[in-house]
């Protein structure tokens, strides 16, 4: 109702929650936002600046962005938004490219699962910088990467969506890299 309460949290001791000049960054960066009327063009658009999204889907809504494109400000931002360490969902095939392995092994193949969580090699363990989440997240966007370069545990949570021949209802995470496909981005989005 109107003259509800609102009650606003903030977690002040989220490891996300500041980027190297130690500012909260409060706002999507405005050079990132399109201009395009059309939804899925404008979606497309502000996914090739770098810029953020909301995504919803009845109830559930997720904040987010192409994993290759996506700024370090906006980055930091939807950090300090989340409670948990940056979820990149990747497609079945890029999960396999890196041999990155999912702790629990009773799902099928092309059914949604969370991977393990992995780390550049070039960062330090535990680093939740923006710079280091930045480096994790290129192991899901170049071509020259593989499995010699990521290590566990890692501040990147990789999550494999929905395959293209499962029968499970596609959400938010397929919403999400089908906007990098539609953009002609590599099929990684956070």
């Amino acid at each position: 109702k109107e003259s509800d309460l609102v009650n606003i949290e903030v977690d002040f001791t989220s490891r996300a929650l500041q980027d190297e000049s130690d500012m909260i960054n409060l706002a999507n960066e405005a050079s990132t936002i399109s201009e395009k009327i059309e939804r899925l063009d404008a979606a497309c658009d502000t996914y090739l600046k770098g810029g953020l999204i909301l995504i919803q889907n009845e109830d559930n809504y997720a904040l987010c962005s192409s994993a290759d494109k996506i700024t370090d400000r906006n980055l930091s931002f939807a950090l300090s938004l989340s409670r948990t360490p940056c979820t990149v969902a990747v497609t079945e095939g890029l999960a396999e490219k890196l041999f990155i392995p999912a702790p629990v092994i009773n799902t099928k193949a092309e059914e949604r699962r969370f991977l393990l969580p992995v780390n550049h090699k070039e960062t330090s363990l535990y680093d939740y910088s923006t710079k280091a989440m930045k480096k994790s997240i290129e192991l899901f966007c170049s071509d020259e990467l593989s499995i010699d370069n990521w290590m566990t545990p890692g501040n990147i949570n990789p999550l494999q969506i929905y395959g293209a021949n499962s029968s499970s209802r596609p959400g938010l995470p397929e919403a999400a890299v089908a906007l990098c496909f539609k953009a002609k981005l590599p099929h990684v989005a956070i």
